[in-house]
C-alpha cells in the first residue's frame, strides 16, 4: 500500500481520484489547491503524488518547481492530471521536460491511470532500493 497525496482544486475529483486509489488499496490524503500541496507533501512525505496542472494561485507547473528543489520531496514520483494536451499539444513538450513520472488526460481511465500509478511506484522503488 502506497500513500498517495492528491492535489486538485475540485472537490468531486479529489472524491474520484481517491475512490479509486483507495480501490486500488493505496491510502490518500487530499488538498484543495498548490499550496496546500506542497504543504502536505513536505509534512506527509508520500509515495507518489497525483498532481492537477490548472489550479488558482499556485499552479501544477509551479508545485513541480517548488517539489524538485525541494531536497526532501525532489524524489517524489508526480503524476499530472490535466484536460490541457487534446487543445494544446504544447503541453505535452512542457510536461516532458518538466521531470515528472507520467501524465494522463482528462476524462481518464481508470485502469490506465492505476497502470501508470503502479508503474511509477516501481520505479520509485527501484531507484531508491538501488
Amino acid at each position: 500500500m502506497a500513500k498517495i497525496l492528491i492535489i486538485e482544486d475540485e472537490a468531486n475529483i479529489i472524491d474520484i481520484l481517491s475512490l479509486i486509489m483507495q480501490t486500488a488499496g493505496h491510502e490518500t490524503i487530499a488538498a484543495f489547491g498548490g499550496e496546500e500541496g506542497l504543504q502536505l507533501a513536505q509534512e506527509k512525505l508520500p509515495d507518489l503524488i497525483l498532481l492537477d496542472l490548472m489550479m488558482p494561485n499556485v499552479d501544477g507547473y509551479e508545485v513541480i518547481d517548488r517539489l524538485k528543489e525541494n531536497s526532501q520531496t525532489s524524489s517524489i514520483p508526480v503524476i499530472v492530471i490535466t484536460a490541457l494536451i487534446p487543445y494544446k499539444p504544447s503541453e505535452k513538450l512542457k510536461l516532458s521536460k518538466s521531470n515528472i513520472a507520467d501524465y494522463v488526460v482528462k476524462p481518464f481511465d481508470t485502469a490506465v491511470l492505476v497502470e501508470k500509478i503502479n508503474k511509477a511506484l516501481e520505479r520509485a522503488r527501484r531507484k531508491k532500493n538501488g
